[in-house]
């Protein structure tokens, strides 16, 4: 079990601290107002991967957003043994759901 796995060789497993990760990211991106869990980790099964969304305000640099987001995952992604992806979405995206991928995650995430 990846969750159990982790846990041995960091002592951390992939919840563990979701909420203080998401104040970090929403404090060090530029623009960052919200973050939202979704994909498989909602249900809080064992996921492969644990997926993010970083709501931004409109005309953030995306570019620099991801480069900003990059190190904090890695961090984490390394002390839990699991994969963390998150991505920005600007606000007004989430204003008329501009994708499928921004409809499921406003529709099936939960906010942290």
């Amino acid at each position: 079990m990846k969750d159990d796995t982790a846990r041995l060789t960091s002592g951390k497993s992939w919840q563990d601290g979701l909420a203080q990760l998401a104040l970090d990211l929403c404090r060090a991106v530029p623009g960052g107002e919200r973050v939202v869990l979704h994909g498989s980790a909602v249900h809080g099964a064992d996921p492969g991967d644990v997926d993010l969304a970083i709501i931004v305000r409109d005309g953030t640099d995306r570019f620099e957003a991801v480069r900003t987001i990059a190190g904090l995952l890695a961090d984490r992604s390394v002390a839990t043994g699991v994969l963390h992806t998150c991505f920005p979405i600007e606000q007004e995206a989430c204003s008329f759901k501009a994708s499928q991928y921004v409809r499921n995650v406003l529709t099936d995430g939960r906010e942290l």
